[in-house]
């Protein structure tokens, strides 16, 4: 559970990668018990990253948080920390931060790279992943399961969304899994 907007009450978060870092996206518990369920959960498997698909609090919250009692180095766009330090200098305080770009490679799940994808519209420093055979796209908020997608204030811009929509098209993933709602077969919900 997270503090997201209704209709949606979940922000998925997911972790990838078996040669290579064991990354977990978007880790943002809306409680001291979703917190203690998520460190409980995750315990099993290990993290050795957290990522950051954007800055929206529903897809960071208590992620330093964690970041710090794991130990572990977070990974972001440029965009996303400035926004976040824009609010508190402080926010990652005790956490060493490295930047993504379209094109780096985070990790390694069942054989493939997986890459990032640079995906603004709902938020300009939005990022998302995909493995190199395209078998999947985690697309953050670029669509929803549940809901809807906000395009507003000073980071949405309508016209980056739709030539990101376009974009993703044409790479043509076989699953898309939205931040929020379940994984959906093909590209036709962005179509």
């Amino acid at each position: 559970l997270s503090h997201t907007l209704p209709p949606a009450t979940r922000t998925n978060a997911f972790l990838i990668g078996d040669d290579g870092p064991k990354i977990l996206l978007d880790p943002s518990p809306m409680d001291e018990s979703e917190y203690k369920k998520l460190k409980s959960t995750i315990a099993q498997f290990g993290v050795d990253k957290i990522l950051l698909t954007h800055h929206h609090p529903d897809h960071h919250e208590r992620s330093v948080d964690l970041a710090q009692d794991l130990n572990v180095p977070m990974l972001m766009s440029f965009d996303t920390h400035t926004r976040l330090t824009k609010k508190d200098a402080n926010y990652f305080k005790n956490v060493q931060v490295s930047f993504l770009k379209e094109g780096d490679i985070v990790t390694k799940w069942l054989g493939r790279n997986v890459q990032v994808y640079e995906v603004p519209g709902h938020d300009e420093g939005q990022i998302a992943l995909a493995p190199d055979d395209m078998s999947w796209f985690i697309a953050g908020d670029l669509f929803q399961g549940v809901g809807t997608v906000v395009i507003g204030d000073d980071e949405g811009d309508m016209a980056k969304y739709f030539k990101t929509l376009e974009k993703v098209i044409t790479l043509n993933p076989k699953v898309l899994f939205p931040s929020h709602g379940i994984g959906l077969g093909g590209t036709n919900i962005l179509e």
